[in-house]
Protein backbone atom coordinates (compact mmCIF):
# COMPACT_ATOMS: atom_id res chain seq x y z
CA UNK A 1 0.00 0.00 0.00
CA UNK A 2 2.95 2.33 0.57
CA UNK A 3 3.99 2.03 -3.06
CA UNK A 4 0.44 2.74 -4.29
CA UNK A 5 0.23 5.80 -2.04
CA UNK A 6 3.60 7.02 -3.28
CA UNK A 7 2.57 6.45 -6.89
CA UNK A 8 -0.67 8.39 -6.31
CA UNK A 9 1.17 11.34 -4.74
CA UNK A 10 3.77 11.48 -7.52
CA UNK A 11 1.12 11.25 -10.24
CA UNK A 12 -1.02 13.99 -8.72
CA UNK A 13 1.92 16.34 -8.27
CA UNK A 14 3.25 15.82 -11.81
CA UNK A 15 -0.18 16.08 -13.44
CA UNK A 16 -1.01 19.21 -11.44
CA UNK A 17 2.22 20.97 -12.43
CA UNK A 18 1.93 20.07 -16.11
CA UNK A 19 -1.76 20.96 -16.25
CA UNK A 20 -1.11 24.45 -14.83
CA UNK A 21 1.68 24.96 -17.38
CA UNK A 22 -0.63 23.74 -20.16
CA UNK A 23 -3.35 26.22 -19.17
CA UNK A 24 -0.83 29.07 -19.22
CA UNK A 25 0.45 27.93 -22.62
CA UNK A 26 -3.11 27.77 -23.99
CA UNK A 27 -3.74 31.34 -22.79
CA UNK A 28 -0.61 32.50 -24.61
CA UNK A 29 -1.67 30.59 -27.74
CA UNK A 30 -5.12 32.21 -27.65
CA UNK A 31 -3.56 35.68 -27.40
CA UNK A 32 -1.27 35.13 -30.38
CA UNK A 33 -3.51 33.05 -32.64
CA UNK A 34 -5.26 36.10 -34.14
CA UNK A 35 -2.10 37.01 -36.03
CA UNK A 36 -2.53 33.93 -38.24
CA UNK A 37 -5.53 35.54 -39.92
CA UNK A 38 -3.11 37.95 -41.59
CA UNK A 39 -1.49 34.93 -43.24
CA UNK A 40 -4.86 33.83 -44.72
CA UNK A 41 -5.26 31.00 -42.20
CA UNK A 42 -8.36 30.27 -40.19
CA UNK A 43 -7.44 31.08 -36.56
CA UNK A 44 -10.02 28.67 -35.13
CA UNK A 45 -8.64 25.70 -37.09
CA UNK A 46 -5.05 26.62 -36.21
CA UNK A 47 -6.00 26.99 -32.53
CA UNK A 48 -7.53 23.51 -32.52
CA UNK A 49 -4.51 21.94 -34.24
CA UNK A 50 -1.90 23.62 -32.05
CA UNK A 51 -3.97 23.04 -28.90
CA UNK A 52 -4.19 19.33 -29.69
CA UNK A 53 -0.45 19.13 -30.34
CA UNK A 54 0.27 20.91 -27.06
CA UNK A 55 -2.07 18.54 -25.21
CA UNK A 56 -0.34 15.48 -26.69
CA UNK A 57 3.08 16.82 -25.73
CA UNK A 58 1.76 17.48 -22.21
CA UNK A 59 0.56 13.87 -21.92
CA UNK A 60 3.95 12.59 -23.10
CA UNK A 61 5.78 14.84 -20.63
CA UNK A 62 3.53 13.66 -17.78
CA UNK A 63 4.24 10.00 -18.55
CA UNK A 64 7.99 10.64 -18.79
CA UNK A 65 8.13 12.67 -15.57
CA UNK A 66 6.09 10.13 -13.60
CA UNK A 67 8.37 7.28 -14.68
CA UNK A 68 11.49 9.33 -13.95
CA UNK A 69 10.27 10.45 -10.56
CA UNK A 70 9.18 6.95 -9.52
CA UNK A 71 12.69 5.65 -10.18
CA UNK A 72 14.38 8.53 -8.35
CA UNK A 73 12.19 8.70 -5.25
CA UNK A 74 13.74 7.86 -1.88
CA UNK A 75 11.46 6.48 0.81
CA UNK A 76 12.45 7.57 4.31
CA UNK A 77 11.22 5.54 7.27
CA UNK A 78 10.00 7.33 10.40
CA UNK A 79 13.16 6.22 12.24
CA UNK A 80 15.36 7.77 9.56
CA UNK A 81 13.27 10.94 9.68
CA UNK A 82 13.74 11.24 13.46
CA UNK A 83 17.48 10.62 13.13
CA UNK A 84 17.79 13.32 10.46
CA UNK A 85 15.82 15.80 12.60
CA UNK A 86 18.05 15.02 15.60
CA UNK A 87 21.19 15.61 13.53
CA UNK A 88 19.80 18.92 12.30
CA UNK A 89 19.04 20.01 15.88
CA UNK A 90 22.58 19.07 16.96
CA UNK A 91 24.13 21.02 14.09
CA UNK A 92 21.97 24.03 14.92
CA UNK A 93 22.93 23.89 18.60
CA UNK A 94 26.62 23.57 17.64
CA UNK A 95 26.38 26.56 15.32
CA UNK A 96 24.66 28.65 18.01
CA UNK A 97 27.23 27.74 20.66
CA UNK A 98 30.19 28.46 18.36
CA UNK A 99 28.59 31.76 17.33
CA UNK A 100 27.94 32.86 20.91
CA UNK A 101 31.44 31.84 22.07
CA UNK A 102 32.98 33.84 19.22
CA UNK A 103 31.18 36.97 20.42
CA UNK A 104 32.09 36.21 24.03
CA UNK A 105 32.69 39.43 25.95
CA UNK A 106 31.40 41.76 23.28
CA UNK A 107 28.13 43.46 24.13
CA UNK A 108 25.81 44.25 21.27
CA UNK A 109 26.14 47.87 20.23
CA UNK A 110 23.22 50.07 21.19
CA UNK A 111 21.46 51.74 18.33
CA UNK A 112 21.53 55.49 18.59
CA UNK A 113 18.25 57.27 17.94
CA UNK A 114 18.08 59.53 14.94
CA UNK A 115 18.01 63.14 16.03
CA UNK A 116 15.44 65.10 14.11
CA UNK A 117 16.65 68.63 13.47
CA UNK A 118 14.70 71.73 12.61
CA UNK A 119 13.40 71.69 9.05
CA UNK A 120 14.79 74.37 6.76
CA UNK A 121 12.26 76.31 4.69
CA UNK A 122 12.81 76.72 0.97
CA UNK A 123 13.11 80.49 1.19
CA UNK A 124 15.28 80.54 4.34
CA UNK A 125 19.00 81.35 4.01
CA UNK A 126 21.11 78.26 3.27
CA UNK A 127 22.88 76.83 6.37
CA UNK A 128 26.12 76.37 4.39
CA UNK A 129 26.73 80.13 4.72
CA UNK A 130 26.63 81.09 1.04
CA UNK A 131 23.97 83.73 1.62
CA UNK A 132 21.68 82.28 -1.06
CA UNK A 133 18.20 80.97 -0.47
CA UNK A 134 18.10 77.25 0.41
CA UNK A 135 16.07 76.42 -2.73
CA UNK A 136 18.77 77.95 -4.96
CA UNK A 137 21.76 76.42 -3.13
CA UNK A 138 21.86 73.10 -1.27
CA UNK A 139 18.10 72.48 -1.57
CA UNK A 140 18.19 72.47 -5.36
CA UNK A 141 18.70 68.67 -5.52
CA UNK A 142 15.73 67.92 -3.29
Amino acid sequence: TNMRELERIVMLRVIDNHWMEHLDDMDMLREGIGLLSYGQRNPLVEYKIKGHDMFQSMIDAIQTDIATMMYRVNIITPEQQRAMEEQAKQRLAQAKSSHSSAEGDQEPAKKQPVVKGEKIGRNDPCPCGSGKKYKNCCGRDK
